[in-house]
């Protein structure tokens, strides 16, 4: 944890953008860095604040399952993006970095859940002009760094997952792989020994997690339409040896 603090630290320090290190349910792990002034009032409301980690929980889950930086608005208008934190085929959480606005107002990323209303209050609208304006050109240009840099440090990892299409309907990955005959996803919020998932025969809170989220009323439909047979299957078997093809 202290190499990928270290690395999203200087990363922001390049950058000037605000990172933080979120497990899957969106909680930061870490310490935030350059965290922008509107987005500390924001998170400062326990209410505010829990719509702030569902939108990094659930866009560390859409950059898992498309495997590439995941750009989006939050539930208060600012851009984001998320890459994932990989242990072998373990989902771990996420890097989340953004915190700005952008210029290209005809290209605006979609909301990833409902927007928020905190307009009527003087003090958040006056922080929220505060905040830095970045070209959509920079903001990918970012995204693809964190990745790299991510990638460089062995936190993301190429997850086998089978049969899960992509927010682009792609059908590529729905290629049948005989000789894959268990299961190849876990989700983790914190990593766990081979003795400690061995004797286990209860779906973990760890499932649960993913299950809630994917199934949360702000996700993206198409999304939950595409993920929820897989997701089910996961959370349905019974420990991940012995359990059915994805």
């Amino acid at each position: 944890m202290d190499q990928v603090q270290r690395m999203t630290a200087d990363y922001s320090e390049a950058t000037g953008l605000a990172s933080v290190i979120v497990e899957a349910r969106g909680v930061p792990v870490a310490a935030p860095c350059a965290f922008t002034e509107f987005c500390q009032a924001m998170r400062s409301d326990p209410v505010r604040a829990k719509l702030c980690e569902s939108c990094d929980a659930h866009g560390g889950l859409q950059s898992l399952i498309e495997q590439s930086p995941r750009i989006y608005r939050c539930h208060a208008g600012l851009i984001d993006f998320s890459v994932p934190m990989m242990e072998g085929d373990k989902y771990l959480g996420a890097i989340a970095s953004g915190q700005v606005r952008q210029t290209d107002d005809a290209d605006q990323p979609q909301y990833l859940t409902t927007g928020s209303t905190w307009q009527d209050d003087p003090r958040l609208v006056e922080l929220y002009n505060q905040v830095p304006v970045y070209s959509r050109r920079r903001i990918i240009a970012a995204s693809e760094t964190l990745l790299g840099l991510s990638k460089s440090a062995g936190l993301v990892n190429k997850c086998p997952i089978f049969n899960l299409p992509t927010r682009s309907g792609s059908r590529a990955a729905e290629t049948v792989h005989p000789e894959r005959t268990q299961p190849q996803f876990q989700l983790l919020t914190q990593i766990v020994s081979a003795d400690d998932e061995s004797g286990s025969r209860t779906v973990s809170e760890h499932h649960a997690a993913l299950r809630d989220a994917l199934t949360a009323e702000n996700l993206d439909e198409a999304f939950i339409q595409g993920m929820r047979p897989a997701v089910s299957a996961i959370v349905s078997a019974s420990v991940y040896r012995g359990a059915q093809n994805l």
